[in-house]
């Protein structure tokens, strides 16, 4: 009887930091064929969340960021749809924040997409908060990363 007790417990506990952790976000690729590029897939959180992307490159030698428009499809989808140049590759970045200013949790993507369209790779940042309270996003480093990977900028010396 204690076992049982103790598994109910368990899932409870289980159930509550589902409930009261950070947000998180899958990115889909979606076929060639589509005119949806990505679609987005916020999960633990639905509400009080903020879903922004934006499209790092490099245009004429210059780096550029791009502010990209997402359309929520329901409660827990968005879709992306390509705004960023063809035959270039690109970095993006998909955030959510939960709270005001991720007070409640940032996660984020990082997805590489080469110059013929094709996704090189995504990387999740670890959904949490620093013990600063800030929530955790995609540094800079991170990015540069992903876009010296492509060929885009070469490493600080």
């Amino acid at each position: 009887m204690a076992y049982t007790g103790l598994r109910r417990w368990s899932v409870l506990a289980l159930g509550f930091t589902v409930l009261a952790g950070p947000p998180h976000l899958k990115v889909h690729t979606m076929p060639a064929s589509s005119s949806t590029a990505f679609e987005l897939e916020v999960e633990h959180h639905h509400t009080d969340v903020a879903v922004t992307g934006r499209a790092e490159g490099v245009r004429n030698g210059a780096r550029v960021s791009l502010p990209l428009t997402l359309t929520r499809k329901d409660d827990a989808h968005f879709t992306v749809t390509r705004q960023w140049e063809n035959n270039a590759a690109w970095v993006l970045v998909f955030s959510i924040e939960q709270g005001a200013q991720g007070k409640h949790g940032v996660a984020e993507a990082v997805v590489s997409v080469e110059a013929n369209g094709k996704v090189r790779g995504v990387e999740y940042i670890n959904p949490e908060i620093r013990k600063d309270g800030k929530p955790l996003a995609a540094t800079t480093a991170k990015v540069n990363q992903a876009l010296q990977a492509l060929g885009l900028v070469t490493a600080a010396k």
